[in-house]
């Protein structure tokens, strides 16, 4: 059953791409900037900016919220980002037995993080060798550059934490799974979750090697949870 008030198609591809550009801006930065001998400074750069890139993904979904139901208030956004107990698909009343749901999709998550993700990744990469993960954007290099330089230096522990903070919840999951999925089903039926999946995968433009393990993991381990149970609170779990 479609749901009401739904988004066009070119509504939902103007949205994907005021998240996606950025992203595909700051790829496209780092990358020219990494002939340079200063591999850590490059780093720090590239984590600045996602953070304020993610930091504005949240600012569009509080946009979008005020625009379409007239506030931000707290009950609002519970209700529009389906920032709700999971519900029964049989007879679409919550339950908190759904919750159960979350230990297979977790271990699902578990094992592609562990196996399958690097196999496809790698995969992919002996047939296109361009889509090899540059070392600039490795977290090891990062880490391993950092040496002492994290003693006594909390800017990048609060750097750290508001970048994950708005990359597992208030960023890319209130506007991929909050704003978007609810109102894809118009035109993309019953796979609307797959066409979500598909359009995260392909946001990821400042990280061109991880498409092609997200386009699987996306729709599978993130979209279709969050459809099936009309709760934001699975992937982002997850």
């Amino acid at each position: 059953m479609k749901e009401v008030n739904q988004y066009s198609l070119k509504k939902i591809l103007f949205i994907w791409f005021l998240a996606a550009l950025p992203m595909g801006l700051i790829g496209f930065l780092i990358t020219a900037q990494m002939a340079q001998e200063n591999l850590f400074q490059i780093s720090i750069l590239k984590i600045i900016l996602i953070t304020l890139a993610l930091i504005w993904q949240f600012v569009l979904v509080l946009i979008i919220v005020k625009k379409e139901c007239g506030d931000i208030k707290i009950k609002t956004l519970k209700k529009r980002l389906w920032l709700q107990k999971p519900i029964n698909p049989k007879n679409e009343k919550k339950s908190s037995k759904m919750w159960f749901w979350l230990i297979p999709f977790m271990v699902l998550f578990i094992l592609d993080i562990l196996f399958f993700s690097g196999f496809i990744v790698n995969s992919v990469a002996k047939i296109f060798p361009s889509l090899v993960e540059p070392e600039v954007f490795s977290g090891e290099m990062l880490f391993n550059s950092l040496g002492d330089r994290l003693v006594g230096n909390w800017w990048f522990f609060i750097l750290f934490i508001t970048l994950s903070l708005f990359n597992v919840f208030l960023g890319e999951e209130l506007l991929f799974r909050g704003i978007l999925l609810p109102k894809m089903n118009g035109i993309f039926g019953k796979f609307d979750w797959l066409a979500n999946g598909i359009l995260f995968a392909f946001y990821h433009l400042h990280q061109p090697w991880t498409i092609s393990s997200n386009l699987i993991s996306s729709p599978l381990l993130l979209s279709l949870p969050g459809k099936l149970f009309k709760s934001n609170w699975f992937p982002i779990i997850i």
